[in-house]
């Protein structure tokens, strides 16, 4: 008993004394399905051509080169001529990242729906997490996708899922007229 005793008090010094406990603590911005829809300036479907991945190594840190490159399907949100979108990203390896956009995309040749913004200083990309959704006959499925709660307002994977469906059956309809 006393050792159990002992071992709790350590545990318990030893989480208040992360000092990672901060960021443990920050909390992610929560977007429902809607807003996230809303938010977004396009969303388009497309098919992945290239997935690249490399190291930048300098004299302070190294980081992780991500790009992928989307050939355009169809826009069925803002007006995007484009037949082709390249996504890049960098990430520092020594932070922990704490937006949730991960930045991982399925293989080559998959059939993806992505929500999207045009950010003033780097471009188009992501719109937040869940922004990845593969298409698999006509059915919307989020890639790697995550719930997000904050008090008393959850919203899960499927919530998502059912949202963009709804969203991705109607703008196919109106578009096929």
């Amino acid at each position: 008993m006393r050792k159990t005793g002992l071992c709790l008090t350590v545990l318990v010094c030893l989480t208040l004394l992360n000092p990672f406990l901060p960021l443990l603590r920050a909390k992610m911005s929560v977007f429902s399905p809607q807003d996230m829809i809303g938010i977004s300036d396009y969303i388009v479907v497309g098919e992945i051509k290239k997935g690249v991945t490399t190291k930048k190594r300098n004299a302070e840190y190294t980081a992780t080169h991500k790009e992928v490159t989307i050939s355009i399907e169809s826009v069925l949100k803002g007006d995007m001529a484009q037949k082709e979108v390249v996504l890049k990203r960098d990430f520092r390896t020594d932070i922990m990242l704490t937006d949730g956009v991960d930045f991982n995309f399925p293989k080559k040749g998959t059939k993806v729906m992505l929500l999207l913004r045009n950010y003033e200083r780097s471009g188009i990309s992501l719109t937040y997490a869940n922004s990845i959704c593969v298409i698999k006959k006509g059915k919307v499925q989020l890639y790697d996708g995550m719930g997000f709660g904050s008090n008393d307002v959850n919203f899960e994977p499927n919530d998502y899922e059912k949202a963009y469906q709804t969203f991705y059956d109607k703008r196919k309809r109106e578009i096929s007229y």
